[in-house]
């Protein structure tokens, strides 16, 4: 695995603390389970001011994204270091997540690394994520 820094830098989130479930089947492939899950709240990722990305797990004591910290104004965040599998993903492979959402089942459509937060100066493999390439290329540097 490779580690990188991100250059995601005061990103808008919202806080929702109640519980919340969002159908990501659209955009992640049809499995039944491509849910995310948020029994304990969830942070809101957001596009840009009117549109939500997904949400975002909190961390432990609910002031912040898991995997994000407080950025420069309330409700914006700094993206922490993330790691990479090594291998690229590939259009038509369906792919077996394990996430703080729940089990995911992912069809890739386009190339992905999977990714994972860093916990404890390590990947956490409790939870990770599939991201297009051009987005890692885009948002992290190693």
């Amino acid at each position: 695995m490779k580690k990188l820094y991100s250059k995601q830098k005061d990103v808008k989130f919202i806080w929702c603390p109640d519980p919340m479930t969002i159908d990501k089947r659209k955009s992640w492939g049809e499995n039944v389970d491509n849910f995310q899950l948020a029994p304990n709240g969830a942070f809101l990722k957001m596009k840009d001011e009117n549109t939500v990305s997904h949400l975002v797990q909190p961390n432990e004591n609910k002031s912040a994204p898991i995997g994000w910290i407080k950025g420069s104004k309330d409700g914006y965040y700094d993206k922490s270091p993330i790691y990479i599998e090594d291998s690229i993903r590939s259009p038509g492979e369906t792919v077996d997540l394990v996430t703080k959402d729940g089990p995911i089942r992912y069809e890739v459509k386009e190339p992905v690394y999977i990714c994972y937060n860093e916990k404890n100066g390590g990947p956490d493999e409790s939870d990770c994520w599939a991201q297009k390439v051009s987005d890692v290329e885009n948002n992290y540097f190693a």
